[in-house]
């Protein structure tokens, strides 16, 4: 997975202990172009806010390094 995390500005995962149960990552040009990609929470541990968390850390990372007119996509 190395090639796809080449281009990360951020990157946010969430662990039980050692496993990965969810996490999310923004791609972009780090002014003002943002991609949110990756978005994923492990199917049996959803529904306990983790994907809000996950979104919630994104979103202040956007806040602190974002110009003022910026644009964040999302593509599903």
């Amino acid at each position: 997975m190395k090639w796809s995390t080449l281009n990360t500005l951020y990157g946010i995962s969430i662990r039980d202990s050692e496993t990965l149960v969810a996490m999310g990552r923004v791609i972009g040009d780090g002014v003002c172009n943002f991609e949110i990609v990756d978005v994923a929470v492990d199917p049996s541990y959803q529904g306990q806010g983790l994907g809000r968390k996950v979104m919630e850390y994104i979103d202040s990372y956007l806040s602190s390094v974002a110009l003022g007119n910026f644009q964040v996509h999302m593509f599903q």
